[in-house]
């Protein structure tokens, strides 16, 4: 019987709720097919909003890694970036050699073998302005056009926190993504919503992907 995978996931922020979030849906997610470790980056911000909080969420995530799998020569067979963008996934694939996965690339893997328009929905209205750069080079081979990105005014950390107050926010938000930008799949997006996309109830023709899931099942490698 072979053992069941090693997986690191790092929350770049201090958000122990969101944290907390992660290691809720690896539970529903991942039990019975991977240990999981949630960390929390020391250092991190409490909020990734902007390019600043970006790379010092980055900083934070990469020396979290390196704390853990050089400093105290802990192995994992997988590890997750906790956050909905493309932070030291590199960086820390090159330091170590194993699978290193983003929540917004592995959703928009999983986003593209479930439709060809791709509508976002997340938290912070300033996303409108500093996802479409980061998705851009994600989009491979033009088989996947991004049609629309839906913010609702909040953080995912206070969504984290309360997820219950963000439901009626975020099936509006999937909803103008459908019948206003035309997208056939629909990415909810950010560590605090996770678990929150089999909550909602979303236009039947619509595909929807959390990316907090999405991000998990790739660490497998399955």
């Amino acid at each position: 019987m072979s053992r069941a995978k090693r997986l690191l996931v790092i929350n770049p922020n201090s958000s122990a709720a969101v944290s907390q979030r992660l290691a809720d849906v690896a539970d529903i997610v991942l039990t019975g097919r991977a240990v999981v470790q949630v960390v929390t980056a020391a250092g991190g911000p409490a909020y990734l909003g902007d390019m600043e909080t970006m790379r010092a969420g980055e900083a934070a995530a990469i020396a979290a890694v390196r704390d853990l799998c050089i400093g105290q020569g802990k192995a994992f067979d997988a590890i997750v970036m906790g956050c909905f963008a493309e932070l030291g996934v590199a960086a820390v694939r090159q330091m170590l050699e194993i699978p290193v996965c983003s929540l917004l690339g592995a959703s928009l893997l999983a986003a593209g073998r479930r439709g060809r328009r791709l509508g976002i929905v997340t938290a912070g209205t300033q996303w409108r302005d500093l996802l479409p750069s980061m998705v851009a080079p994600l989009l491979r081979n033009d088989e996947m056009v991004l049609a629309g990105i839906r913010t609702i005014d909040t953080t995912g950390t206070i969504i984290a926190e309360q997820p219950d107050l963000a439901i009626q926010a975020l099936n509006r938000a999937v909803w103008e993504c459908r019948h206003h930008d035309g997208a056939d799949v629909v990415v909810i997006g950010g560590a605090g919503l996770g678990g929150l996309a089999a909550r909602l109830n979303v236009p039947a023709d619509t595909a929807v992907i959390d990316s907090v899931e999405a991000g998990l099942i790739q660490s497998l490698g399955d």
